[in-house]
């Protein structure tokens, strides 16, 4: 469980002040985890044309397996943040690949940078945060 801000609203009732309870949300229970590219962490450069990515199914539950996957591959990171995938978007890819997942988007123009996010779904249907 986490708190989803550390601030406490306080309102005045006469000269009692009533703190708020803080909001609690739950943590997901699922994500994707170590993501790589080419195997690599974030790495500087790279020579394929169309780069391999990977990550890892984080569950709370065990045994807990990857049902489908969207991946989202942006110009810049402003636009990763704002859900644009303007060099690609898979869309939802039925699938329980996380390895070596082949990028098919827009040709990746040498020496530019590229930003990548995905999010999962489990076996069950429940879907990740990116």
């Amino acid at each position: 469980m986490a708190i989803s801000s550390p601030a406490i609203s306080a309102k005045t009732t006469g000269a009692k002040v009533v703190r708020a309870k803080p909001v609690v949300v739950r943590k997901t229970a699922l994500a994707a985890d170590g993501l790589k590219t080419e195997s690599l962490v974030n790495p500087l450069g790279l020579d394929a044309r169309q780069p391999r990515l990977s990550w890892q199914l984080k569950a709370q539950r065990r045994g807990t397996r990857q049902g489908a996957y969207q991946i989202l591959v942006s110009s810049t990171h402003g636009n990763l943040m704002r859900g644009r995938g303007d060099l690609w978007n898979s869309g939802k890819v039925l699938t329980e690949q996380s390895n070596h997942v082949l990028y098919r988007g827009k040709a990746l123009p040498s020496g530019a940078r590229a930003y990548w996010k995905v999010r999962v779904w489990d076996s069950a249907g429940r879907l990740s945060m990116y």
